[in-house]
């Protein structure tokens, strides 16, 4: 479901790319049309009578992301699971990262935002960046407060090719519609320096 779920976002929002996303209701049908299509072709022929259901809770949780997405103040889409590579120095050693991001808006403050989708349930979110810049170098405390490496790394590097703008990332569940960014707004002076 959380693969169906990115690929039809990167399909449908790739409309947008490189200027400020639209959502009226013609893209809603749009979007609706390329959701029923995509769903009969990937999930329906893998299962049984409870297609319908989960059909319905899947159309449920998207017209609800949808409105959400309506009132984010977003300026333009910079990219959709785009695939980078990068290096990261550990220690003496280099490491190389292929990665791929969800999503990254630039905002109506010209800050920029690195999404990453997320479907199911589970908490990977980092703990606060105050705790992240406090935590002993250990591999318990690093697994408390880091839980998973992958929205750091993102904002690590996708800040690297903005030096001179705002970078945050943040989990946006699709299912919960919550968002939780990396640097929380009361880190944000902290962020900056």
């Amino acid at each position: 479901i959380g693969v169906f779920i990115h690929e039809l976002l990167e399909e449908t929002f790739s409309h947008f790319l490189g200027c400020q996303p639209v959502i009226d209701k013609e893209f809603k049908k749009y979007f609706f049309r390329t959701l029923e299509k995509k769903f009969e072709k990937d999930i329906a022929p893998r299962m049984r009578a409870d297609v319908f259901l989960l059909k319905g809770i899947i159309k449920s949780r998207l017209e609800k992301f949808l409105e959400e997405e309506q009132s984010r103040k977003v300026t333009k889409i910079i990219c959709l699971e785009k695939e980078f590579s990068d290096t990261l120095i550990v220690g003496s050693q280099e490491v190389k990262f292929v990665y791929t991001v969800d999503r990254i808006d630039e905002l109506y403050d010209a800050s920029i935002l690195v999404i990453d989708y997320k479907t199911g349930g589970g908490d990977f979110s980092p703990k606060k960046f105050k705790s992240l810049e406090e935590m002993d170098l250990n591999r318990v405390s690093i697994r408390e407060n880091i839980r998973s490496f992958q929205l750091p790394l993102y904002y690590y590097f996708v800040k690297r090719s903005y030096p001179s703008t705002f970078v945050n990332a943040e989990l946006y569940n699709i299912r919960t519609l919550e968002m939780k960014a990396f640097i929380p707004q009361e880190d944000i002076a902290r962020a900056d320096k």
